[in-house]
């Protein structure tokens, strides 16, 4: 257990406390009238370590004022001994103004404050003191819990409420909870994703299944709705009459004579007489254009061997280009090799870095030494010279040939470009031929005398025939008589169709009524499964009070006088999640100041117990309370007295 002791605070300038030492022992009250100052010192005890006041707020003033409520122009220095277990810690810190002034002006230029940090009277940078403090105290959110009995059960959001207790006392494992209420082993299978999850899927589903079974009413009304009431037998006797009236049309229809088969003869005639001059004129076209046809598909057989062979000559004339520069190309390497091969044999061994001696011991190298390396050297210069040349000796042939070979395909395709260009000039004037030949035609079709005769025997038939087609309808009143019976019998089948329709509506309502049937079963179906799912929920929720339940009795052992509320029964059954601090079965927030103290207090020692850390304890409106409880924790009591200045008892101080 680490046990911190502020042995000593120092305050000068610090809000309405000009200067102040205080010594502290295991137990100090500072009591004083309103105003005086007690709770400047717990502020001024957080902003040295935390940089806020006791309620933890970073904006507040600590500068001191004057008369006219104006920041006095001073420097604000906390300081504070510590005794941390067996060791002793000083941390200071001043909040210094900084004052300039530049030559030439008579006042001095405020350029804002900085904050200088001390440990152990040793200048530290900001991050290192908070880091000192952290390591030889604790956080700031635990260091809240610790020196204030308040601010956990009134500052402290009840999730996190919740969360310090479960880390404290522990969490209780799902299986424990199961095997504690035999009612609740149905869930055992499906636990495994935990409870919150598991209760959230049941309650969507049974929400799903509820939406559902709220649609199948207003269904099955809007399908008893769509029921039409059809009389079968009558329809189907109306339907029988109708089709007895058609029977008897029909029978009346083919009874009537009319001059119908007269009129498809003679039409029968005029289509003859038409094919008649069709041919005439048929003949007539191949008499006058045959020879032009003919003509255009010489110029068609033309004009595909000219395009024919320009496209052949253009390929040519593609390759024979490449297989050209292809020559060139390998001629540009021939002139290379020739110039590399007359500078390799106009060269000759460099003999210039010969070394005459030792390079390590200076000393002078053989005359005879001397020419055999010299001839060593110059040996195997003319060995990797005669390679070279005989190298490029056999590329200069190799590309020569390689040459001769490409030129004589390239001529090849020059003398075949020739040949194809004369075919192509013969071709292109066969073309131009063909083409003034048959602009010379006469487009007119050129008849015969006899042609011209029979078109017009014919044309006085065709007239004459249709003549008779028009005298023969107009004294047909079969065709009238016929044409109203006809309007009576589709008439009559529209009506059977509409009968037919009505009994389709007969089997339409069989299924209305089977599909009503299977939304009544399909509701029963979904009521059971409701029942099943909220049976589920009913579980879950009971498996969670009885977890609560168990929690409790576990935190319960932790505290003293102090019991946690952490679910809430709510009207509809179901339950929620809370944390709220009971005092002998009493609400905090019902509490008088005492016991909310002496909670605060109780709460504090298991904290520490579980932190393995005692912090000092400061109590405001210590007068409120008489007794407090039990704590091995120093106390600094701030209690409002009837005196004139501040006073202190277990410790002191000079103002």
């Amino acid at each position: 257990m680490k046990k911190v002791i502020l042995k000593k605070l120092e305050i000068e300038n610090f809000k309405s406390i000009r200067n102040l030492s205080i010594d502290f022992e295991k137990e100090t009250t500072i009591s004083g009238p309103n105003g005086c100052g007690k709770s400047t010192i717990f502020d001024a005890f957080t902003w040295l370590l935390f940089d806020k006041n006791s309620h933890y707020e970073t904006k507040f003033n600590i500068k001191p004022l004057d008369e006219f409520n104006r920041t006095k122009r001073v420097d604000t220095t906390v300081s504070g001994v510590f005794k941390i277990d067996d060791k002793e810690l000083i941390l200071k810190k001043t909040y210094k103004e900084k004052w300039t002034k530049r030559r030439g002006d008579s006042e001095e230029t405020f350029n804002g404050n900085e904050t200088i940090y001390e440990v152990d009277d040793v200048p530290v940078k900001k991050n290192e003191y908070k880091k000192t403090i952290e390591e030889s105290f604790c956080n700031e959110e635990l260091f809240k819990l610790l020196t204030n009995p308040l601010f956990f059960s009134i500052q402290m959001p009840w999730k996190e409420q919740r969360q310090l207790i479960l880390n404290i006392v522990g969490d209780i494992s799902d299986e424990s909870v199961i095997d504690s209420d035999l009612e609740l082993e149905p869930l055992r299978t499906q636990i495994e994703k935990g409870i919150d999850k598991l209760l959230a899927s049941f309650k969507a589903t049974s929400k799903k299944l509820s939406e559902q079974k709220k649609e199948i009413p207003s269904r099955i009304d809007e399908l008893n709705n769509s029921i039409v009431d059809v009389n079968t037998s009558e329809i189907e006797k109306t339907i029988d009459e109708k089709e007895n009236e058609l029977t008897n049309l029909e029978k009346v229809i083919n009874g009537l004579v009319s001059n119908k088969d007269a009129i498809v003869k003679i039409k029968e005639e005029i289509a003859n007489y038409k094919s008649f001059k069709i041919d005439i004129v048929e003949k007539a076209k191949e008499r006058t254009f045959g020879e032009k046809y003919k003509l255009s598909d010489l110029l068609n057989e033309a004009n595909s061997k000219l395009h024919s062979k320009r496209t052949e000559y253009n390929n040519l004339d593609n390759s024979h280009k490449s297989k050209l520069s292809e020559i060139e190309q390998l001629k540009e390497q021939q002139t290379l090799a020739r110039k590399e091969y007359v500078e390799i044999n106009n060269s000759s061994a460099d003999l210039s870095n010969i070394e005459s001696c030792c390079p390590t011991c200076k000393r002078a190298y053989d005359e005879d030494y001397l020419n055999n390396h010299k001839q060593e050297i110059i040996e195997n210069f003319n060995i990797n010279k005669a390679n070279s040349l005989s190298k490029l000796a056999t590329k200069g042939k190799e590309l020569g040939i390689k040459i001769q070979e490409i030129s004589k395909r390239a001529d090849k395709d020059n003398e075949k470009k020739i040949e194809l260009f004369k075919e192509i000039n013969q071709l292109s004037k066969q073309v131009e031929e063909l083409n003034t030949k048959i602009k010379e035609f006469n487009n007119e079709i050129a008849f015969l005398e006899e042609d011209e005769l029979a078109i017009g025997h014919y044309n006085n038939l065709i007239s004459e025939a249709e003549l008779k087609i028009s005298e023969l309808e107009n004294s047909d009143n079969a065709v009238t008589e016929k044409k109203e019976y006809e309007e009576q019998k589709k008439q009559i089948k529209n009506e059977i169709s509409e009968l037919q329709q009505k009994l389709g509506m007969q089997k339409n309502n069989a299924n209305i009524v089977k599909r009503i049937l299977d939304l009544e079963d399909e509701e029963k179906q979904l009521s059971a499964k409701i029942a099943d799912t909220e049976k589920s929920i009913m579980l879950c929720e009971k498996f969670i009070i009885k977890k609560v339940e168990l929690l409790e009795s576990n935190i319960n052992k932790y505290f003293k006088g102090v019991n946690f509320k952490l679910f809430e029964q709510q009207v509809n059954g179901g339950i929620t999640e809370t944390c709220e601090v009971l005092v002998n079965g009493v609400p905090f927030s019902d509490v008088n100041t005492a016991g909310k103290l002496n909670s605060g207090l109780s709460i504090i020692n298991t904290i520490s117990d579980f932190y393995k850390i005692e912090m000092p304890i400061f109590i405001d409106n210590r007068e409120s309370i008489i007794d407090i409880g039990e704590t091995n924790t120093q106390i600094i009591n701030l209690k409002v007295a009837n005196s004139d200045s501040l006073e202190i008892e277990g410790g002191y101080f000079n103002e």
